[in-house]
């Protein structure tokens, strides 16, 4: 048999293998969100990256002050996706479950991937604040669906579509259940 035949038998070959790969059946079954109005988490999964570190102070109640774990510099987070009143009673006890959500614990702060290719890096950045125990509970979602903070329409890339429109999903059952700032 010539040369080019063996390649073509060979290519003949892993284009059957291929076929037969797509038609086999996966050994996990693939997760199904066709019922999420939100849709699926996963399509916008890798576009963040996330900062880690420990909450070391609470400023109010929509920022958190953390030290990274990889270089133990300070960064002000500032929740984003969620408008918090700054004073009154909602405004304290805003704070005041955010502290004791998050103070001296391990969180991972969701942030747009553009943050990792700058070379000097902000103080201060926007982001999805998550605890790292547990099912890693969204601060932000907590808030609102408590009734702590009101959802705000995000800037262009701080925060993904799917978690926003998880933020006011929450947002309309805590005004159905009059929550907070909707009594």
């Amino acid at each position: 048999m010539s040369r080019k035949h063996t390649n073509l038998v060979g290519l003949v070959v892993l284009i059957a293998l291929s076929a037969g790969a797509q038609t086999a059946s996966p050994a996990t079954p693939a997760i199904d969100f066709s019922d999420d109005p939100c849709g699926s988490p996963l399509v916008e999964s890798q576009l963040w990256y996330s900062v880690d570190g420990r909450v070391v102070s609470v400023e109010d109640g929509s920022t958190v002050l953390i030290a990274s774990t990889k270089n133990h510099s300070r960064v002000r987070v500032h929740l984003v996706g969620v408008s918090v009143e700054q004073n009154g009673a909602l405004a304290n006890e805003a704070k005041a479950r955010v502290s004791k959500l998050t103070l001296n614990k391990s969180v991972g702060v969701l942030v747009n991937t553009d943050w990792l290719y700058q070379k000097k890096k902000p103080a201060d950045v926007t982001g999805v604040v998550q605890l790292k125990e547990g099912a890693g509970t969204d601060v932000g979602l907590f808030l609102v669906a408590t009734g702590l903070a009101r959802a705000k329409e995000p800037r262009s890339y701080t925060m993904s579509r799917y978690t926003f429109c998880k933020y006011r999903e929450a947002e309309s059952k805590a005004k159905s259940d009059k929550l907070g700032t909707w009594q």
